[in-house]
């Protein structure tokens, strides 16, 4: 059987010394032919192809950027090596497809919730009946095994294993600054008589509409409608 050929930088296992990096080689040497200096540790070994085996970048179910996708794909199966390149299967938007290891990238790793932030319920959670997947909560203190949010168990906290929550990640809010004054366009407005108003982008430019009136490009400007009916109130 032909041994499996490594590159510097590769990643790999070795049957005795565990997994290490590729740090030269492929070399001949008198006593070990198609051999490999492989650091372990702090230290490096020399080591031959034939005791070495990759170590995959992906796991079956990881989430990858593959080369030429939008959008990320799923590592549905693999590692398969052959002495040419490692692939994998993978799941994509085109379907179900192969793509080699060099075409696929590790997506960036999460930043860690902090206290602050809002979190989602991923499962219906069996300790607290109220807790529900989807549910969303403020993260009040992280541990190293827990996620503590605000609720209203008998200590006024809910907590969780971090697998079970993940970060809420907001959109930015579509606004418009007007004579200093910041304009939520998905807020409604009350002018001075009390009328509500509404505010749309259109062609951009931020437009308004009374009550259910539609807002199309002939309605008022932003300024018009604060000019003629303000003071707006955001209700």
């Amino acid at each position: 059987m032909t041994a499996t050929t490594f590159k510097v930088g590769d990643k790999v296992e070795h049957d005795v010394r565990g997994k290490g990096e590729v740090t030269y080689g492929p070399y001949d040497s008198a006593n070990n032919d198609g051999a490999y200096l492989v650091r372990f540790g702090r230290r490096e070994w020399v080591s031959k192809a034939e005791n070495l085996k990759p170590v995959a970048a992906f796991a079956v179910g990881d989430k990858a950027k593959m080369r030429g996708e939008a959008e990320p794909v799923e590592i549905l199966a693999g590692p398969y090596t052959n002495e040419y390149r490692t692939w994998f299967t993978v799941k994509a938007a085109i379907g179900v497809t192969t793509a080699a290891d060099s075409d696929l990238t590790p997506l960036p790793a999460p930043e860690p919730i902090k206290v602050g932030d809002k979190v989602r319920v991923l499962v219906d959670d069996a300790d607290y009946a109220a807790v529900k997947a989807g549910d969303v909560f403020t993260v009040r203190r992280v541990d190293a095994h827990q996620i503590v949010t605000n609720g209203d168990s008998w200590n006024g906290s809910w907590h969780f294993a971090p697998k079970n929550v993940e970060r809420v990640t907001e959109e930015p809010a579509d606004t418009s600054v007007h004579n200093g004054v910041t304009y939520d366009l998905a807020a409604k407005y009350k002018d001075r008589d009390g009328d509500v108003w509404r505010f749309e982008r259109v062609a951009g430019t931020v437009r308004g509409g009374m009550g259910g009136d539609g807002i199309t490009r002939y309605s008022d400007p932003l300024s018009t409608v604060v000019r003629n009916y303000g003071p707006l109130r955001k209700i």
